[in-house]
Formats: structure tokens, C-alpha cells, sequence
């Protein structure tokens, strides 16, 4: 018998895409707080190709972004947003 996974609207998306992960193959894969924390956010940027202020501002903001540390030393980063995103209105954007 086939298994389904039923997605539940009231949760956020993080945890749809960590339900998915089960099963793949295990990377060395952090949050963006616990990679500035493991390298400092000078070296996290540089490593990344950002800025600094850039970074500060993902996690001040609250942004889903997981860090792969691949086995050759360089890193890359996702973001995980829900989808659809919400219409902006006017108030929002000001």
C-alpha cells in the first residue's frame, strides 16, 4: 500500500520541505544562525558572497535559510518560502 503525506495549510512551509528531507542523503546542512555562529558573520558572508548587513538583515527578518557545507569547502544557501506569497498591500510596502 502506498503512502501519501497529507500538507496541512496551517503549517508552515519549513516544515513541509523538513518532512521531505526524510530519507535523503545526509549533507552537512545548518541554519543560517548556526552557520554565523560556527564561522562568524564576516567569513559566513565572504563564504557566501554576500555582505555582512546583508545576512544581519535575513536573520533579523526571520528568513528560512538553510546553509550546505558540500565536502570540497564551499557553501550554499536556500530559502524556503511559502507559496503563494502574500499580496503586499499598500500599507505593507511603505
Amino acid at each position: 500500500m502506498e503512502e501519501t503525506i497529507g500538507i496541512d495549510k496551517n503549517q508552515p512551509m519549513v516544515n513541509y520541505w523538513l518532512v521531505c528531507s526524510v530519507g535523503m542523503p545526509a549533507m552537512n546542512q545548518l541554519t543560517l544562525d548556526e552557520f554565523i555562529a560556527r564561522k562568524g558573520q564576516s567569513e559566513a558572508a565572504r563564504l557566501l558572497g554576500v555582505t555582512p548587513p546583508a545576512l544581519s538583515k535575513a536573520v533579523r527578518t526571520g528568513r528560512a535559510v538553510f546553509v550546505t557545507e558540500h565536502e570540497d569547502g564551499s557553501c550554499s544557501a536556500e530559502e524556503i518560502k511559502s507559496f503563494p506569497a502574500p499580496i503586499k498591500t499598500r500599507a505593507t510596502q511603505e
